[in-house]
């Protein structure tokens, strides 16, 4: 599916938000931070791998930092979460 630049990579790239959210359902900070984490990891990786996705640059580092900015809300809810559970 990611061989060619002919096919782009929407589909997959709507699932690194969902892992970064769903991570935040199990109520622990360690998972949002491994998730998120793990996520970004791979998106970089996918793009190594895929050098024809790097026309523009800027577009990727956004979206990097879209994905940390969910990490560290999620987060955040999680830890208020836990906070108001005590």
């Amino acid at each position: 599916m990611l061989s060619s630049p002919a096919t782009p990579p929407g589909a997959i790239l709507i699932g690194y938000p969902m892992v970064v959210v769903g991570g935040g359902m199990f109520f622990r900070a360690r998972m949002v931070v491994l998730v998120t984490s793990v996520s970004m990891l791979s998106y970089i990786v996918l793009l190594v791998v895929n050098p024809y996705m790097l026309t523009n640059r800027f577009q990727h580092a956004v979206f990097l930092v879209i994905l940390a900015c969910m990490g560290i809300c999620g987060l955040h809810q999680v830890r208020r979460f836990r906070m108001l559970s005590n």
